[in-house]
Formats: C-alpha cells, sequence, structure tokens
C-alpha cells in the first residue's frame, strides 16, 4: 500500500517532521537569547550564529522532507473541503519560510561583510559585494515579515491539530506521532 492509500505518515516524514520542530524551535531559543545581548558582546555573536547553524539545518531537514513527500507522497487528507485548503496553504507556507529565512540569513551576513559560521567549524568568508544598506533590509524583512508570518503559521498548524483533535476527533495527531 502506497502513502497515498494509508492513513500513516511514512517513518521518515515523522523523524524529518519532529527534527524540523525542535531545529525551528532551537532557532527561536537562540534568536531570544542572542536578543538579550549588547551589539559587539561575544555572547551575542555565538548565539546569532547558533540561530544561523539551526536556521541552515532547518532549511536542510525541510528539503529533505520535499524529497522524501515527492518520492513518497502523504497520506489520506481529512476534514471539511476548507481545512484541506487551510492545511496546505500553512504547510506549502511553512515549507518556503523555512526554506527562504535562512538564506535570508546567510545573504545579510555576508552583505554585511561577516564571515558565515556554522556550527563553530564550518566558515564561509564573504564572496558578494558588502552592502550594508541591503544587509539592513534583508533583515527587516527577514525579522519583521517573514518572522512573523512564520509564528503565525506555526499557531494555524498548532491549532488545526488540536481542532482535528479536540472538534474532529480524528487521528491527525496520532498520525504524526513517532
Amino acid at each position: 500500500m502506497s502513502v497515498e492509500q494509508s492513513r500513516e505518515w511514512s517513518g521518515a516524514s515523522k523523524l524529518l517532521h519532529w527534527l524540523l520542530f525542535a531545529f525551528v524551535i532551537a532557532a527561536f531559543v537562540a534568536v531570544n537569547i542572542a536578543e538579550t545581548y549588547e551589539r559587539g558582546d561575544p555572547e551575542k555573536l555565538w548565539w546569532m550564529r547558533t540561530h544561523l547553524s539551526v536556521g541552515i539545518s532547518a532549511m536542510v531537514l525541510m528539503i529533505a522532507w520535499l524529497i522524501v513527500l515527492a518520492k513518497q507522497g502523504r497520506p489520506q487528507r481529512s476534514g471539511a473541503p476548507w481545512q484541506i485548503m487551510l492545511a496546505r496553504i500553512t504547510h506549502w507556507g511553512m515549507a518556503i519560510l523555512v526554506i527562504a529565512m535562512p538564506i535570508a540569513g546567510v545573504s545579510a551576513t555576508l552583505l554585511s561583510g561577516y564571515d558565515v559560521v556554522l556550527y563553530g567549524f564550518i566558515t564561509i568568508p564573504p564572496f558578494i559585494a558588502e552592502n550594508e544598506e541591503l544587509a539592513k533590509q534583508v533583515l527587516e524583512v527577514h525579522k519583521h515579515v517573514a518572522a512573523p508570518a512564520f509564528a503565525t503559521l506555526i499557531l494555524l498548524h498548532i491549532a488545526g491539530t488540536l481542532w482535528h483533535t479536540l472538534i474532529d476527533k480524528d487521528d491527525t495527531l496520532k498520525r504524526m506521532l513517532p
């Protein structure tokens, strides 16, 4: 039976879903801790590099999940047509942002003339011309447009799960649990 005919997500999809959850939470925690330090403080830099590292890792996991999804398909959808459409918009919105936000973060870092340092041992020196004004614009969109949009989509995702569990009383949550 293919995944499309099943009601269950594949083991790979479940693993990638929960790893993505962990890395997104880690990125959120890291950036919020970084914000407690003053500009120029080495602790702030460490937390921002951690934020960037886990963000890029989340991007890689999302790309892997999209590949798994393309190869294995997804289980049958459940819910009313409006729920299915909202779930599609929410899932694709999150996927796009998990890929776009790290690209924006890396771009802003490089445009600011800084190295991209991943997990403290992979260093990518700037390979594009420094442009502080463009870096500020990219960070503005990253921080004040993409991040709130992503948070909204995550809350919609959680609300949808709660709706399915508490209102529809179906197995949507159970299907994604390990």
